[in-house]
């Protein structure tokens, strides 16, 4: 066990130490490359220099003494300013070794100041050696025998590079790297010398430690041989060989070992299997004859029939190997002459020397691989034409959708225009009340919008609680009209809408929602309302002048008293009568020859309106003595082609409605001027006057400002046709009023 022990020990050193080594091979090759390049570098620069320095030239001939001068300068400061500006230390001195130039790297590595170089020779930079000390150096260079020859114009040392210590100014010896260069005159004369400095402090201090480790590494090695680490190492050779062995056997993988002519040495199971051979019959084969050598057809062991570029091959090849290794997909021939695909990688095995020894051969069988590859080839073949079946069959569906969502589409576009143009309000609903369409008539009368409330019930859509009410109902009655009131800003006259339900069935006949229409009857009902007003009203201005004519003519007819006096009175009051009952039969016919759509047959003759007006204001004078009327008329004929009869009528109601609404008389004025557009008559009352919503509903028919049985008598008929009979003349008519302040009606008549 011990002796194992101290085996395993020293074979641990051994290991360690092979490291050691190998790092510090490692370490000195870099260093090595690391001095060469700055060598270089230096090199360069100093050949700049140089280069520069070779330019100064002395000519004494006098003719040419001048032109010279001015080169000599234009030189020598271009040598001032590379030697200023030069990364390393730079000294120039003359040929006897005095300084005369340096730049400011030397004074920093030397610690001299500019002044101190003042005729300080080089020679005193020169640290002096032992007997000792100058054998070693005349190994490699003698500086002072470099400096006498560089002096003296030895040809041998036009440029020359040492490694030797200078003192700096407080005497200490600093190890540098020196390139020394002469410069001389066009007669090859000595002028001086260019030196290039280099601290090398760092670098020595890595060369000592490299060959201290080094020599400690030689001596630990020297000590650690012994015959007992050499059997054991050989032991563990053969066992790593046998081990290596028995993985090259069981590899799944096709593996054959071949000198370096290429005859096959080894091959494990798996190659001679792949090959169809015994192992016995491939050894001592050419690995060549392995290829496909005949350029013809060959089956391949999956089936397939192919022909193969033997030449072509083994040049690729051999390209391959010929930068050491090759990785590479072929087809090899089988004992049965059918090829087999395999992926083949070539490699070299070296020696200690780095010479080749052995080529290795693994090989992957792609048999698996290449009937994967056909199978795939015959999908992606079938899978294309099914692409293009499937191609045109997608086109061909993607025409009918295209059409079908065209004419779906159109039909949405054409029943979203529709819907929008009915002017009711629409809502379709689903069978659980929730909303999926309103078109805008009902968003306006339900105050909401439909992108706000789609999909939502209406109890949710709708937030006012008695209108969300009123529609509930009206879904919930299905098939039947309904009216209900929409309250909105004003309380005293709501929007009465009539709303119509219709339940939607799809093909089975299963109902799937409800269409709700409301339709605004507001004016339908207060035509209705006025209607029956006038009704009430007709009845009663007919009866009044019925009565009167037939109590006063009865009388007449039954009685012999009457004086001639009464019977006058009488028949006067009759005949007022009946120019009453007259005049609303004819308001009748004219409204009824209106809503046929006749209209007026209008007589147009040349008249003075001034004597309409004229003609029937002392009428009314006559009649109502509690009025007082003023009329203010232009005193040039008024003439203006006019229906004189209608004309009449318009003044005569006019004035008529004056009167009528300011019973407790007062001053009724009537006055027309010509303007640039027209004949003007306006006539103003300080009678009752009328609200603002009054005058807005004047001229619709059967409306009377005030419908009380303790109203004025008429049948809300006359300011309808008075608009009606000036508009057929070109003309307009407007209302001016203010509740206690009276009323002005002005209406104006083209040229």
């Amino acid at each position: 066990m011990k002796k194992k022990k101290y085996t395993n020990t020293n074979e641990g050193k051994m290991d360690k130490l092979s490291k050691i080594h190998s790092k510090l091979t490692v370490l000195e090759d870099k260093l090595n490359k690391l001095l060469e390049r700055e060598e270089k570098r230096i090199k360069c620069e100093l050949e700049t220099i140089i280069e520069s320095s070779d330019e100064i030239i002395v000519d004494n001939q006098i003719e040419n003494k001048q032109k010279n001068k001015s080169k000599i300068k234009v030189n020598k400061q271009y040598l001032d300013k590379i030697v200023s500006e030069c990364k390393e230390g730079v000294f120039v001195t003359d040929k006897v070794g005095y300084i005369k130039k340096t730049n400011k790297k030397v004074e920093e590595l030397l610690g001299y100041l500019k002044e101190d170089y003042k005729d300080m020779s080089i020679k005193s930079l020169i640290p002096a050696y032992t007997d000792r000390e100058v054998k070693t150096l005349s190994r490699h260079s003698d500086t002072s025998t470099l400096y006498m020859n560089l002096f003296y114009g030895s040809k041998k040392h036009r440029s020359t590079s040492i490694r030797n210590p200078l003192l700096d100014k407080n005497k200490k010896t600093i190890p540098f790297l020196i390139k020394a260069t002469p410069l001389k005159d066009s007669y090859d004369q000595l002028m001086g010398g260019v030196f290039l400095l280099r601290n090398i402090t760092e670098r020595e201090n890595v060369e000592y430690k490299i060959k201290k480790e080094k020599e400690r590494l030689e001596e630990t090695l020297e000590t650690s041989k012994g015959s007992e680490i050499v059997k054991r190492m050989k032991k563990d050779l053969d066992e790593r060989e046998v081990y290596i062995n028995s993985i090259i056997e069981s590899s799944t993988e096709a593996i054959a070992v071949n000198d370096t002519s290429g005859y096959i040495k080894r091959v494990n199971k798996a190659f001679a299997e792949l090959f169809d051979y015994p192992p016995h019959e491939l050894i001592g084969k050419h690995f060549a004859e392995l290829n496909p050598l005949e350029e013809k057809e060959y089956y391949t062991s999956y089936g397939e029939k192919i022909s193969v570029k033997s030449k072509d091959a083994l040049e690729h090849i051999n390209s391959l190997l010929s930068k050491g290794r090759a990785d590479f997909e072929a087809f090899l021939k089988r004992k049965d002459e059918k090829l087999v695909a395999v992926w083949a990688s070539l490699f070299f095995i070296h020696n200690k020397e780095g010479q080749r020894t052995e080529c290795v051969a693994m090989l992957r069988d792609l048999t698996e691989k290449k009937l994967n590859e056909m199978k795939l080839k015959d999908s992606h073949r079938k899978l294309e034409e099914y692409s293009k079946t499937l191609e045109e069959k997608v086109a061909e569906r993607t025409s009918e959708l295209n059409k079908a969502l065209s004419d779906t589409a159109h039909a949405r576009d054409w029943i979203d225009g529709i819907v929008k143009s009915v002017a009711d309000g629409l809502i379709v609903t689903d069978r659980y009340n929730r909303i999926v369409l309103m078109n805008r008539t009902a968003e306006d009368l339900l105050g909401v919008r439909f992108n706000e409330v789609i999909n939502q019930t209406i109890d949710f859509a709708i937030q006012d609680e008695i209108l969300r009410g009123q529609v509930m109902s009206t879904l919930d009655k299905k098939r039947t009209g309904y009216d209900f009131e929409l309250q909105g800003n004003d309380t005293k006259h709501p929007r009465i809408m009539r709303a119509r339900t219709s339940v939607i069935y799809d093909k089975e006949d299963r109902q799937t929602g409800i269409v709700t229409i409301m339709h605004d009857v507001t004016q339908e009902r207060e035509i209705d309302r006025m209607k029956t007003e006038f009704i009430s009203t007709a009845a009663h201005e007919l009866r009044t002048p019925l009565t009167s004519i037939q109590g006063f003519s009865e009388i007449m007819l039954t009685r012999d008293d009457i004086s001639e006096e009464d019977k006058k009175r009488f028949m006067t009051y009759i005949n007022k009568q009946a120019v009453s009952l007259s005049l609303i039969v004819g308001d009748l016919l004219d409204i009824a020859r209106i809503e046929s759509g006749k209209g007026f047959s209008l007589n147009k003759v040349l008249c003075n309106i001034a004597d309409i007006i004229n003609q029937v204001v002392p009428y009314f004078q006559g009649q109502f003595p509690k009025h007082h009327f003023e009329v203010s008329l232009p005193k040039k004929p008024i003439e203006r082609h006019v229906d004189k009869e209608k004309m009449g009528q318009v003044i005569k109601n006019l004035i008529s409605n004056a009167v009528k609404y300011s019973p407790r008389g007062g001053l009724i004025r009537v006055s027309g001027r010509v303007s640039a557009d027209g004949f003007k008559l306006s006539i103003e009352d300080q009678g009752f006057g009328m609200t603002p919503a009054q005058v807005e509903k004047i001229f619709d028919k059967f409306y009377r400002a005030d419908a009380s049985d303790t109203a004025v008598e008429g049948t809300g008929l006359g300011m309808t046709i008075v608009k009606y009979i000036l508009e057929a003349h070109g003309g307009e008519i407007w209302v001016e009023s203010k509740p206690g302040k009276g009323t002005t009606v002005r209406f104006s008549i083209p040229d």
